[in-house]
């Protein structure tokens, strides 16, 4: 066993040095994608060790109005039902962790006519659905923090921000459990 994990240590040692170099890999077809796909780690007792594959952004489009981005529709569209509702960037990076539970890594901003709060919709979503249970975001409006920002409603597919005075611009950030795999990730 020592001798095999040496073996793999030199050989993906040796490809990162030839990389490194500027060299071409002497393997026909090489990639590191691949070997990551062959390769499987064991724990010392023969028990394979899952390894996440790396997740995927997907960067969302307007989809104006509320209505139009629901819990079971698949395209990459944000919305909101606030007054004067502009998108400016949203992203999303949803995963599976090892035990299986879905979350979801989000940077979004807009901006609306001024109000103290405002919810913003994305389609395609299920945020966890535990009753009592809020997941709060980091927020950030015209230049100031927002006095809270949250999921609103378990189950759903909606962030409320509400903020100490009305606002204009928001900008939020957070990581989200999610009841399941988003519709439109691969």
């Amino acid at each position: 066993m020592k001798k095999i994990l040496l073996a793999l240590v030199l050989f993906i040692g040796l490809g990162s040095i030839m990389y490194a170099a500027g060299a071409s890999s002497p393997i026909t077809g090489f990639s590191w994608d691949n070997v990551r796909k062959v390769i499987r780690f064991m724990t010392s007792d023969g028990q394979e060790i899952q390894v996440p594959e790396a997740p995927k952004q997907y960067v969302f489009t307007s989809g104006g109005a509320s209505g139009n981005c629901t819990v079971s529709t698949n395209a990459l569209l944000m919305c909101s039902s606030a007054g004067g509702f502009s998108f400016v960037r949203g992203v999303a990076v949803p995963y599976k962790t090892v035990d299986g539970a879905w979350r979801l890594r989000l940077n979004a901003a807009y901006s609306i006519t001024s109000a103290s709060s405002s919810t913003l919709y994305i389609a395609g979503i299920a945020y966890k659905n535990v009753s009592g249970f809020i997941q709060p975001a980091a927020v950030a409006v015209d230049a100031t923090t927002a006095t809270r920002s949250y999921v609103n409603t378990v189950g759903s597919n909606q962030i409320t921000t509400d903020t100490a005075t009305a606002a204009t611009s928001i900008r939020l950030s957070g990581e989200f459990e999610l009841d399941s795999k988003p519709v439109w990730a691969d």
